[in-house]
């Protein structure tokens, strides 16, 4: 998938969804001193940044080491939920870019999250 490719079933539900809990993960690094080095949440960055980032990036955004943010991009190629592609202006420039298996990994999270928050209100 190239950058700008939206794969079908991807609609701004999910992309404010990703950039909510993005600012969920920033207010849980700054409030509880964690950071995001989960594969999770490189994709919920991903998706919030359009599907697209450079790897630089999310070593400089993602409050995580290097070497995290490798071992988990590793492991999610192998699950092809993201692609890592060279930017074809400049070799030295990596992106990783969300793959139509990880948008629908995010749309099944917004599904599940909407409806647990629907449940949720449900009860008060």
């Amino acid at each position: 998938m190239t950058r700008g490719q939206e794969p079908k079933g991807a609609d701004t539900l999910v992309h404010r969804q990703a950039r909510l809990r993005l600012s969920i993960a920033s207010l849980e690094r700054l409030y509880f001193k964690t950071s995001a080095q989960t594969s999770f949440e490189i994709i919920v960055y991903l998706t919030a940044k359009g599907g697209s980032a450079s790897v630089s990036s999310l070593y400089k955004d993602m409050a995580a080491t290097e070497v995290s943010i490798r071992k988990h991009l590793r492991d999610l190629q192998e699950l092809n939920f993201v692609a890592v592609e060279t930017e074809p202006s400049d070799q030295r420039v990596k992106n990783v870019v969300v793959t139509a298996s990880g948008i629908k990994l995010m749309c099944k999270y917004t599904l599940a999250l909407k409806n647990m928050l629907s449940e949720y209100k449900a009860l008060r």
